[in-house]
C-alpha cells in the first residue's frame, strides 16, 4: 500500500512525466516491457508445473512480483 502512495504521490507531482507515459511509443513500451512482463510469467512456470522446494518456489514467486515493479520504471526512465 505503502508504494502504491509512494508512486502515485510521484506522478501526482510531476504530470509532464504522467502525460508522456500515457503516449503509447513502441520502443519503450512494446518490447522490453512485454519481455520483462515475459519474463515473470516464465519464473511462475517451475512452481506450477514441477514441485519446487519451498524457498525456490518464495524467491521465484518474488522475482515475478518484481517484474511490473521493473517495467514500470523502464517506462519512467526512458521518457
Amino acid at each position: 500500500m505503502t508504494l502504491f502512495v509512494a508512486a502515485f504521490g510521484c506522478g501526482m507531482f510531476d504530470r509532464a512525466g504522467v502525460h508522456a507515459a500515457r503516449r503509447f511509443r513502441g520502443d519503450v513500451h512494446g518490447v522490453v516491457a512485454a519481455l520483462l512482463f515475459g519474463l515473470g510469467v516464465i519464473l511462475l512456470l517451475p512452481g506450477a508445473f514441477f514441485q519446487t522446494p519451498t524457498w525456490a518456489g518464495w524467491l521465484l514467486s518474488f522475482l515475478s512480483a518484481c517484474t511490473p515493479w521493473l517495467a514500470m520504471t523502464w517506462v519512467m526512465k526512458r521518457l
